[in-house]
């Protein structure tokens, strides 16, 4: 029944009047829009009646007149999800209990967590941003280290849900050249449209002419293809969103071009956790790309490989090294991580009858927006078409089949507030930016601790509290993170039948066939290519041999030729051999094995770790600070329900202050000091000596007091096209860590608070590092003379210039 058939559309006005002495909040703003919407259900209205009443500080006498008396049928709803009517004052009001102490601070809409937001740094003007300020300090740093690494760097960031990877994108594209190309890999459609459609109004404020498609997918049409191909390679194209399949297919020959003529400088894996956890048995195409990679830098392509997550694992780390990494270069890894505070995680097990009603009523009665999560296609399709039947039209169904015109008709809708409800398989939400939804439900457990968390990492984006419960019934209580993983046996048998047919290229690099046979092999010639590459991917993890894509610049023009060569293609990869025993089954037995065996166990292990909460063995916080511990860093544990539980609900955790950086350094860390008289002339005088080590590569951020600063802005403002940050001396002082990390140029006109010199301690550094001091300031250990005075070492500013 639509709301328009109960209600009169001349009393609307006055119920809004009704809804405006509540306090304003998502709820009333949600509730307000839907009134405006000719399809708004009668289901809808009372559920979304039951958010806003929920948000009052008195729920015993929260109440919104309608002026108007539901029948027992049209009000059965209303009863379901927590409301009662008063017929004296023809109103709705809560039912006692109905809103738990689990909720409550959901629709008080508390804030759980704050953090330090630095200033931009003044580059970054350049961009155009709507806002001036970093997340978290853990995101500047990100941003920074990754806009200063080597142009062919490997870099690992991890922050958390919310925090602005994203950033890390927008600013390699906005400090690129203007025919460069960064190339965004994205696990899913969905993304890949939501990005696509976020980066062409950046690319437009930074003051570009946008491309028409910056979304790469099986759907556009041939022209649409051929001109993406052609911007590419004129150096309109500027940043690209394609999914891992596509890369190693129908823009594959493109990318060969780009490498070779240097128009391929950034390659970023955006979701990177899943190469790891999606990549071994669910998606190859995801751990294929290391070879594409490895392969397009022998075509003499020079390029930045950026993986971000806000769930890296060790394991995480481990395959990406093996499977992307370059044994020359060391990568830089900036771990900003936290434990998420907003959400307050609950569980139920309930019997398998009552499995899908007990969701279906949660997810009537839970504040919205609200996505269900479900482990199959057939469980989104039973849970979306009860709420469907209860009334229900604002709710959409998301799984694999979901077309992509429906896919982004939903997410534009759901953006928009004009959808309560997504019922999902777990690829929904990844990556995408909708900062206020309010509850994450799964019906039946998710494959493992990490899908949990990043599942629930889909609500309390925007630092509020959020509701959360898993419910699930006994039969699937068992261990879903079986390995798929191809066995030793037929690993061995499948590498010895294609290492047969093998044809040498050059000295130790060998043509391999990946639609070879075994004696044993399936004839489905698909399932047997995908299952000859996991061997293939297996032993490249396991430090047997590195792989790579044979040269694909070279298309033949022809439709016919084309789909000759695309089919030989795809059959052929390069191999390097790395251990001489690989064809002997010893080496498999224990090299090999050992590797698999290491990789099953912590795969089943992730499975376990969320099998402990639900069966009460352990609590979630705990579980969650073991699981995400990186690189022995461990992240601060905290638990919205224990904090509801301890009387904690208005606590706030300070996030992403702190962080662990490591990345390669040089073998000099030399101390270049020089003394610098104060005249007129000298600002001036640093700043271009700053700008000229800027361009020369050897320092990356300006320390100086803030007067320093506001001096040397005349000479700075058209000083946006390079990279360069600053740098306060009160930073300087308090964050040795992050001292280290850059390389400075550092220019001290007077004395600091704390009347020291801060000349860097050359045994801790780990760069080069410049100073510049006034020629006025005393040795504070000898305040008889200057401190230039000091030692023989330290030049007069004029041998610079001079």
């Amino acid at each position: 029944m639509k709301f328009c058939e109960f209600y009169p559309n001349n009393m609307i006005k006055q119920l809004k009047s009704e809804a405006e002495f509540f306090f304003d909040s998502q709820f009333k703003s949600r509730f307000l829009q839907a009134l405006d919407s000719p399809e708004l259900t009668l289901t809808e209205f009372w559920y979304l009646t039951k958010d806003l009443l929920s948000t009052e500080k008195d729920l015993d006498n929260a109440r919104l007149r309608l002026g108007k008396r539901p029948t027992q049928e049209e009000f059965t709803t209303g009863i379901g999800v927590g409301l009662k009517f008063d017929s004296i004052s023809d109103s709705v009001g809560l039912q006692t209990d109905t809103v738990s102490k689990y909720i409550c601070p959901v629709y008080k809409q508390v804030v759980k967590r704050y953090s330090e937001q630095p200033l931009h740094d003044p580059i970054l003007a350049k961009l155009n941003l709507p806002f001036n300020t970093y997340t978290t300090v853990a995101q500047r740093e990100a941003v920074r280290l990754t806009l200063v690494s080597k142009p062919d760097a490997t870099v690992i960031v991890n922050l958390p849900t919310g925090c602005g990877k994203t950033l890390v994108t927008e600013t390699l594209t906005g400090f690129s050249r203007a025919d460069d190309l960064t190339v965004v890999v994205i696990p899913t459609t969905a993304l890949a449209l939501d990005q696509a459609k976020r980066m062409k109004a950046s690319i437009s404020r930074m003051g570009y002419q946008p491309c028409a498609e910056y979304a790469w997918r099986g759907e556009l049409s041939q022209d649409v293809k051929a001109q993406i191909k052609s911007d590419i390679l004129s150096g309109k194209q500027r940043v690209l969103f394609v999914s891992p399949e596509s890369m190693v297919s129908g823009i594959l020959p493109t990318l060969f071009k780009a490498a070779e003529s240097k128009i391929l400088k950034n390659v970023v894996f955006d979701e990177a956790h899943l190469i790891d956890t999606w990549g071994d048995d669910f998606r190859p195409e995801f751990q294929k790309l290391g070879a594409l990679l490895e392969s397009l830098k022998n075509k003499g392509g020079c390029f930045r490989k950026v993986f971000l997550s806000a769930t890296f694992t060790d394991q995480s780390l481990i395959t990406i090294r093996s499977l992307f990494g370059d044994a020359q270069t060391k990568p830089t890894l900036i771990n900003g991580a936290f434990l998420r505070p907003e959400p307050i995680c609950l569980k139920q097990m309930v019997s398998f009858e009552d499995y899908i009603p007990t969701v279906v009523n949660k997810a009537l009665s839970s504040p919205k927006p609200l996505i269900v999560y479900a482990s199959t296609k057939q469980e989104c399709s039973d849970i979306y078409h009860q709420l469907a039947s209860q009334g229900v039209s604002r709710v959409r169904l998301f799984t694999g089949d979901t077309g992509d015109t429906q896919r982004s008709d939903i997410i534009e809708k759901w953006d928009a507030n004009a959808l309560d409800i997504i019922v999902a398989t777990t690829a929904f939400g990844v990556g995408m930016d909708k900062g206020d939804v309010r509850t994450v439900l799964h019906a039946g457990l998710s494959q493992n601790i990490d899908g949990y968390y990043q599942e629930i990492g889909r609500s309390g984006r925007d630092g509020k509290a959020s509701y959360c419960e898993l419910i699930y019934h006994r039969g699937q209580l068992i261990n879903r993170s079986r390995s798929n993983t191809i066995g030793i046996e037929l690993g061995f048998e499948r590498w010895n039948s294609m290492w047969k047919q093998r044809s040498e290229v050059t000295d130790n690099l060998f043509e391999i066939k990946v639609n070879t046979q075994a004696n044993h092999i399936e004839r489905n010639s698909d399932a047997n290519a995908t299952w000859n590459w996991k061997t293939l991917l297996l032993m490249q993890r396991a430090g047997l041999v590195r792989l790579s894509y044979p040269d694909a610049s070279l298309v033949p023009d022809s439709e016919e030729c084309w789909a000759n060569f695309w089919s030989n293609f795809t059959n052929k990869v390069f191999v390097e051999v790395l251990q001489d025993r690989h064809v002997i089954k010893s080496t498999w037995e224990e090299q090999v094995n050992a590797h698999r065996v290491q990789e099953s166990r912590v795969l089943n292990k992730r499975g376990e770790l969320l099998l402990e909460w639900a069966t009460d063995k352990r609590p979630l916080g705990e579980i969650l600070q073991e699981s995400f511990r990186l690189d022995n860093f461990m992240p601060l544990k905290v638990c919205g329900r224990s904090d509801v539980e301890n009387d904690r609900v208005n606590s706030k955790t300070l996030v992403g202050d702190v962080y662990s950086v490591s990345q390669p350094t040089d073998n000099l860390n030399n101390l270049h000091q020089f003394y610098f008289e104060p005249t007129q002339n000298s600002v001036e005088l640093l700043i271009n000596i700053f700008k000229q080590k800027v361009n020369e590569g050897e320092v990356t951020t300006l320390v100086c007091s803030e007067k320093f600063l506001q001096q040397s802005k005349p000479y700075l403002d058209n000083f946006t096209n390079k990279i360069w940050f600053h740098m306060t001396f009160s930073t300087y002082d308090e964050s040795e860590q992050l001292v280290y990390e850059y390389r400075k140029f550092i220019v001290q006109d007077e004395l600091t608070i704390h009347s020291t010199l801060n000349i860097p301690l050359t045994f801790m550094e780990k760069f080069p590092n410049y100073y510049f001091g006034n020629s006025e300031l005393k040795d504070p250990l000898n305040t008889h003379r200057k401190w230039w005075e000091s030692s023989n070492n330290i030049k007069n500013i004029t041998t610079l210039v001079n």
